[in-house]
């Protein structure tokens, strides 16, 4: 008895793992990703959502270059939107060039971390932001990691 509870529990975790490994297709968009563990749905956006942290991850495809969209994140535009630039770094994605951004935002009190994800080319950008209350930040890795499953679907 202990030793088919054992086994039927090991093929439960099993299953439950492969699960967390497979890239999810993301709603409204031509892009899949491997959500973090605990992540849902968004249930009106392209993305997935934390409730116990507040955290989220949105992907939105632009009908314009990448470097338009890149060359737009600049510290004065993010300083009159209420953003405070970290970092901003160019970084290998699949093979090409992309861009890794990331803000800080105060909104009803709280601030959020903000890291966004830029590829794409001359007539398609893809931006995926992953967000987090400051006070969640062990979320961050999670949200990282996801967003650089990322795969965008051309067909």
């Amino acid at each position: 008895m202990k030793n088919s509870l054992l086994l039927a529990l090991l093929l439960v975790a099993q299953f439950a793992w492969a699960q967390s490994d497979k890239l999810v297709k993301v709603t409204g968009t031509r892009c899949s990703m491997v959500p973090p563990k605990g992540f849902v749905a968004g249930k009106s956006y392209g993305g997935f959502e934390d409730i116990k942290t507040g955290a989220s991850i949105v992907i939105n495809e632009f009908q314009t270059s990448y470097q338009t969209i890149v060359d737009g994140f600049t510290v004065a535009l993010l300083q009159s939107k209420g953003m405070k630039m970290i970092s901003k770094e160019t970084i290998d994605f699949r093979g090409s060039k992309a861009t890794m951004i990331c803000v800080t935002q105060l909104s009803n009190g709280i601030t959020y971390v903000k890291q966004m994800l830029v590829f794409g080319n001359q007539q398609l950008t893809v931006l995926v932001n992953g967000m987090y209350p400051e006070a969640s930040k062990a979320v961050a890795d999670k949200i990282k990691t996801a967003m650089l499953s990322t795969i965008y679907n051309s067909n």
